[in-house]
């Protein structure tokens, strides 16, 4: 992936969270204190640049004209891909030159149309199936869930988090989901409302309102969905069954240790591997 999509992802990722900071809205009259997080304000954000995409789909929507519109799809041979990953500026231009040209010339053909066709390209850097894996999960490596019943306490979860060093456990009965457990529902719903934690039982505490993945989701639908609902973990199930839990920390793991690909594209380029 591009180190410039990287960056967007992970801003995208960071908005109205605690890495952006935030500022404080105090009212003088009823004393009231609201606290808001920063915007990244980047226009590929679904909860920054949402409107101004509306708008702009509306703006350009009056311009089309009362007749009847084409749909042509143009794909780069596979062999391509790679290299127009390292050269995106003039890979698209020629992609989206090359494709109005050969609509142009078709259309100009007296024994065709034998006119000047109006065109409007949108470009679209994934295929069909996103089978380049360039924003597919590891779920190779994705860590299986350290599943809890109901009726175990808090205290005990919370010494499972400690054991295996992760934020979360999911809380299962007869292999059915029915929660997850995370260190935000211990400070929210435990410490904050004074709880014992060794006679409440997760639950009573847990979060019940899931949100689900499955495996073939992408690392932008993850980043997204945890940017939307402002979660952490997302359980990971497929036919019904859970076979993992995918956390921010593993997407930003996964971000970190694709850059390599990055660079060995690079690499390549620098010595010759790819076409100038």
């Amino acid at each position: 992936m591009p180190t410039r999509q990287r960056e967007v992802l992970q801003t995208i990722l960071a908005c109205r969270t605690p890495a952006l900071g935030g500022a404080l809205h105090y009212c003088p009259e009823c004393r009231h204190r609201h606290f808001t997080y920063h915007s990244c304000n980047d226009r590929h954000c679904p909860q920054c640049g949402g409107q101004d995409a509306q708008q702009w789909l509306a703006a350009n929507t009056a311009l089309l004209l009362p007749a009847p519109y084409f749909l042509v799809t143009f794909t780069v041979p596979e062999g391509l891909r790679r290299w127009i990953r390292s050269h995106p500026s003039l890979g698209y231009d020629l992609l989206l030159a090359a494709s109005a040209q050969a609509l142009q010339d078709l259309a100009q053909n007296p024994k065709r149309l034998g006119a000047t066709l109006g065109l409007l390209a949108v470009l679209h850097t994934w295929t069909d199936t996103q089978d380049e894996g360039w924003y597919r999960v590891a779920f190779d490596d994705l860590k299986l869930p350290y599943a809890y019943i109901s009726t175990q306490t808090v205290a005990a979860a919370a010494d499972a988090l400690n054991q295996h060093k992760v934020g979360s456990v999911l809380v299962m009965e007869g292999g059915k989901l029915l929660g997850i457990f995370t260190e935000r529902d211990i400070l929210r719903r435990v410490v904050g409302e004074r709880r014992d934690p060794a006679n409440t039982k997760v639950g009573d505490v847990m979060t019940k309102d899931l949100v689900v993945m499955r495996p073939s989701a992408s690392v932008v639908d993850a980043m997204r969905v945890i940017s939307e609902k402002r979660i952490r973990h997302i359980p990971v199930v497929e036919g019904g069954a859970v076979v993992g839990v995918v956390s921010q920390g593993d997407l930003n793991h996964w971000l970190v240790r694709n850059r390599e690909g990055h660079i060995q594209d690079l690499v390549d380029f620098v010595t010759g591997k790819y076409p100038a």
